[in-house]
C-alpha cells in the first residue's frame, strides 16, 4: 500500500484505535468491514474463518487498488455507527472507554455472524463500487464476491490459506482427564444398578453384612469386587487418555494441499467445527429444478479431518455438497447422542442461512467412517425422517450404546454400507458380531465390498501401528476411493438397486481377485 493511501485510511474517524478493544494500536485491517484494529483482536479475527471476514495487515502485506478502495469507503466510526443502530454488542462504548463485555472469541462470533454485520459488510461493497473508477468490476463483486482478490490470491494470502488447511493441533495430556473420568463414572453407574448386576450386589450384601458378618472368605472377596473394577477402570482410563494424547493420527499434506486449492477456488470453506466442499455452480443446463443432496460425514477414530478432502472434493464435483465434521479436540464424540444431534441441527442450519446460502440443500444424509459411523447411524435415528439416507463406510461392528443406534424398524431411510475386502477390522469379527451389526438396520439396507479394499483407503492418511488392523490393500489407494465415491454418489442420487443381505462369515481370497483392475 501507497503511504498516501494508508495516511487517508488512518485519518478516517474512528481509525486511530482498535475497532474491537479500544487501544491505541491499529496495524491490522478488516477488508469485510473496513476496520482497523490491533495485533491482539487480529488473531481473533482470523479466527473467524475467511468466509465471515479476511484480515490483511496494513504494512507487511501487499494490496491490490480495489482492497484499499473498500478501506476507504469504511472506518471504524462508520461501521461501529451501523453495529450500534442493528444493536450488535461491542466492546467498545460510543464515548470510547470499555464496557463489561469479555470480548473472547464467543463474542467476536456473535459480532461479527451477526445478520447486522452482513448487512453492514453489503452496504459497505455497495459504497466502495459507488466510490470506485472501475464500477463494472466492483459492481460484478457486488454480486456476491468479495473485495479480497480471492479469485486470484496474491502470494501472502496463498500462504494465510495453506496455514489455514495444515492445522494440524496437538493435545495437553491433561485435556482428556475430565471427559474421561466423567464417561467411565456413568458407565460405572450403567453397570451397577443395571441387571442383572444390581440383584447380585444385592445379595451379596446380605449375605456379607446380615447373614455372616464374620466369614474372612466373604470379606475378601468383598475387597476384591470393589478392587478389580477399580484398578481396571483407572487402566482403560489411562489408557484412553494416552490414545487421545498420542495416538492422534495426521492426514497426508495431499488433503492439505487439495483443501487448500479448493480454498483457493472458493469450491471450499474452513470454518471452526467443519469444512464444506461446495458443488461446481448450476448451469443454464442444469436448470432451477435441479436438487442439492447434502451429506453430513464424521471422521473415524482419532483422524484429522482434513484427511477426507480428496474424497469430499470428489463427491462435491458430482454435484454433493459435503460437510466433514471436525471431531476437535479429541477426534472422538465425548458428548451425548443429544449433544451432538443439536450440533448437527445447528451445522445445517449455518449452511442453509450463513455458510452456503447460495446452495439450498433439498434432501440432507449422513455418514461416517468407522466409528464416526457410529455416531452417525444415531444421528440418522434421531433425525429421521428429516434425514433420509445414511452412509457407512468401514464398519461392521454394534456400537456400544446400540439401542441409541438401531434402525430396524425405519422403513423411510436408506442405508449403505461399503466396505474393503482386505479391511481386518471386519474380516476378523465373529458370525454373532456382524449379525448383531446387521439387525440394527433396515432390511432394504445395501451392501457393497470393494475388492481390494482396505480400512484406511477411505481417507488419506497412514498410521503404521494400526496396518495390522485396518489390513493391506491390494489395489492403489486412488483406485479404492474411486469406487467409494462412485457407489456413494449412485447411492445417494437413487441410482443404486438393492441387493441381499450379505453372507456374516468373513469374505474369502477370491472376493478380491480384481487386484489392479
Amino acid at each position: 500500500m501507497e503511504s498516501r493511501d494508508l495516511e487517508t485510511i488512518r485519518s478516517l474517524p474512528g481509525n486511530d484505535v482498535c475497532f474491537d478493544c479500544g487501544v491505541n494500536d491499529t496495524q491490522w485491517a478488516s477488508l469485510s468491514f473496513g476496520t482497523l484494529f490491533c495485533i491482539d483482536c487480529s488473531g481473533k479475527h482470523r479466527a473467524l474463518g475467511v468466509h465471515i471476514d479476511f484480515v490483511r495487515s496494513l504494512t507487511l502485506d501487499s494490496w491490490t487498488p480495489e482492497q484499499v478502495i473498500v478501506m476507504k469507503a469504511g472506518g471504524n466510526l462508520k461501521c461501529a455507527r451501523a453495529f450500534r443502530s442493528n444493536r450488535i454488542p461491542m466492546a467498545v462504548t460510543e464515548g470510547g472507554g470499555r464496557n463489561s463485555l469479555e470480548n473472547n472469541l464467543n463474542d467476536f462470533q456473535e459480532r461479527y455472524q451477526h445478520k447486522g454485520a452482513k448487512a453492514y459488510h453489503q452496504k459497505l461493497l455497495q459504497d466502495a463500487a459507488a466510490s470506485s473508477p472501475s464500477t463494472g468490476t466492483e459492481t460484478e463483486r457486488n454480486s456476491g464476491e468479495r473485495p479480497d482478490g480471492f479469485s486470484s490470491p496474491t502470494l501472502a494470502q496463498k500462504e494465510e490459506i495453506y496455514e489455514l488447511a495444515r492445522l494440524d493441533p496437538g493435545l495437553p495430556w491433561h485435556a482428556p482427564i475430565p471427559p474421561v473420568a466423567m464417561k467411565l463414572i456413568l458407565l460405572a453407574f450403567r453397570i451397577l444398578f443395571g441387571v442383572p448386576v444390581l440383584p447380585l450386589i444385592l445379595i451379596f450384601c446380605v449375605a456379607r453384612y446380615v447373614l455372616y458378618p464374620e466369614n474372612a472368605m466373604l470379606q475378601g472377596l468383598g475387597y476384591l469386587l470393589a478392587g478389580i473394577p477399580l484398578v481396571g477402570s483407572l487402566l482403560f482410563g489411562r489408557k484412553l487418555c494416552r490414545d487421545f494424547v498420542d495416538g492422534r493420527i495426521p492426514p497426508f499434506k495431499s488433503a492439505q494441499n487439495l483443501l487448500a486449492q479448493r480454498m483457493e477456488d472458493r469450491r471450499a470453506i474452513r470454518t471452526r467445527g467443519y469444512d464444506v466442499f461446495l458443488p461446481p455452480p448450476k448451469t443454464k443446463e442444469d436448470g432451477d429444478s435441479e436438487r442439492t443432496i447434502g451429506l453430513i460425514f464424521y471422521p473415524g477414530w482419532l483422524i484429522n479431518h482434513t484427511a477426507y478432502a480428496t474424497v469430499a472434493a470428489k463427491l462435491s464435483d458430482a454435484g454433493i455438497l459435503v460437510v466433514v465434521l471436525s471431531m476437535e479436540p479429541f477426534r472422538a464424540s465425548v458428548s451425548s447422542t443429544q449433544v451432538e444431534t443439536a450440533r448437527y441441527l445447528r451445522v445445517m442450519y449455518e449452511l442453509l442461512s450463513d455458510v452456503a446460502p447460495d446452495h439450498p440443500v433439498s434432501e440432507w444424509a449422513v455418514g461416517g467412517h468407522a466409528v464416526g459411523a457410529h455416531l452417525a447411524m444415531k444421528i440418522a435415528k434421531a433425525t429421521s425422517p428429516g434425514t433420509s439416507r445414511l452412509v457407512v463406510w468401514g464398519c461392521c461392528s454394534r456400537p456400544i450404546e446400540h439401542r441409541s443406534a438401531s434402525l430396524a424398524d425405519n422403513t423411510k431411510l436408506e442405508v449403505l454400507v461399503l466396505n474393503g475386502s482386505e479391511d481386518k477390522s471386519i474380516n476378523q469379527l465373529s458370525f454373532s458380531q456382524r449379525t448383531d451389526f446387521h439387525n440394527l438396520l433396515p432390511g432394504s439396507t445395501i451392501y457393497r465390498t470393494i475388492p481390494g479394499g482396505n480400512h484406511n483407503g477411505f481417507g488419506h492418511y497412514e498410521k503404521h501401528k494400526n496396518r495390522k488392523k485396518d489390513g493391506v490393500r491390494t489395489i492403489t489407494l486412488d483406485e479404492q476411493q474411486q469406487i467409494a465415491i462412485h457407489e456413494t454418489v449412485q447411492f445417494l442420487e437413487g441410482k443404486m438397486p438393492p441387493q441381499p443381505l450379505p453372507a456374516a462369515n468373513p469374505p474369502t481370497k477370491n472376493s478380491s481377485s480384481k487386484k489392479n483392475e
